[in-house]
């Protein structure tokens, strides 16, 4: 019994460590949004200027040099617009590469948790195969015994919990990535 509380365990910790292998990339796509987030903030604010700039020309005297300069002030602020579109599209594509790799992280995190449910299960199929007699004669005293019992429950309510989170997680991160989605759609 206490060997199958040792793998038990072991398994949890292996769960644990895989956990961590992922936020370097995670953490690498956010600082990629964050850096096309600023971009796009300042090609908007430099997109608000070229527009007050062609209303200043518009309201000026209509003279040959005013047309010229509205026209190079528009084809500026096109250019412009074309830029914030591309890198609208490229966070966009950033944001879906995310939650693409957060959704593949929570489905081997949901994997690893039923194997490890799967293996409690075991555990306690083989405690339920043995009497209770042989289960009091094998333990040394009932105190091991209740703690042994007691440590499997608890193990067992804490893997089931992991296992409803992380696939709660998962319908999160697909539902983010099908609004994702959408809004490069309409980009």
């Amino acid at each position: 019994m206490s060997r199958d509380i040792l793998k038990i365990g072991c398994l949890l910790a292996m769960f644990y460590a895989s956990i961590f292998a992922h936020a370097a990339i995670i953490d690498d796509l956010k600082s990629k949004i964050s850096e096309r987030a600023s971009a796009i903030a300042a090609l908007e604010k430099e997109i608000a200027a070229y527009q007050d700039q062609i209303e200043t020309v518009g309201k000026a005297a209509k003279t040959l040099q005013s047309t010229l300069t509205g026209i190079a002030l528009q084809q500026k602020k096109i250019t412009t617009d074309i830029k914030l579109t591309e890198n609208k599209i490229a966070a966009t594509t950033l944001a879906i590469n995310e939650l693409s790799g957060g959704i593949e992280e929570k489905e081997q995190k949901i994997e690893r948790n039923l194997g490890a449910l799967g293996s409690v299960l075991r555990s306690l199929a083989h405690l339920d195969d043995t009497t209770l007699i042989e289960t009091v004669l094998k333990d040394s005293s009932f105190s091991t015994l209740w703690d042994s019992i007691d440590t499997l429950k608890q193990f067992q309510g804490k893997v089931r919990e992991n296992v409803l989170q992380v696939r709660l997680l998962k319908e999160g991160l697909e539902t983010e990535k099908s609004a994702t989605e959408a809004k490069r759609q309409e980009l």
